[in-house]
């Protein structure tokens, strides 16, 4: 590869993703006048594993029938990971267009993509051990739990 097509390659990616980052920084940035998510979980049944000024770590027990509220923003940056499959919907607010079939973007890996163990990305059920980060002030959805399942909150304080 010669060095103008280098230079070209490498430009075109670093434009890509500083467009990327500021779209993402929207998000959240929208998501900062949202109120805070108090309580891990949506308030689902929880039990602190671990706490110290730098990390919480909670266990949430998610009740067949429950429903998070969703629209607050978080308290802190969170990593989720499923001990059980996660089984629940995510409803799509009251007027919005409905969008039959597959996203545009399925299985694209995103800054919130949630990721099973053999690194492929999870939409729909969540099987055990799917992992996802979500960054402090992002916005939280609604779900219903369609299974009980528990997942692990590992919420980064500092």
């Amino acid at each position: 590869m010669t060095k103008s097509k280098l230079l070209i390659a490498v430009s075109v990616t670093a434009i890509g993703g500083f467009c990327a980052g500021l779209s993402y920084s929207n998000h959240v940035q929208a998501a900062a006048a949202m109120e805070v998510e108090t309580q891990v979980a949506g308030a689902a049944p929880t039990k602190v594993m671990i706490e110290n000024d730098k990390v919480r770590v909670s266990l949430a027990s998610y009740p067949q029938g429950f429903m998070r509220d969703g629209g607050k923003r978080r308290q802190y940056d969170q990593i989720i990971v499923w001990v059980d499959e996660g089984d629940y919907t995510v409803p799509r607010p009251a007027g919005a267009p409905a969008t039959p079939g597959p996203r545009p973007n399925a299985g694209e890996r995103g800054p919130e993509s949630a990721i099973a163990l053999d690194g492929s990305v999870v939409s729909g059920k969540h099987p055990p051990g799917t992992v996802v980060w979500h960054p402090k002030d992002s916005r939280t959805p609604t779900m219903i739990i369609n299974k009980a399942f528990r997942s692990l909150y590992i919420e980064i304080k500092k």
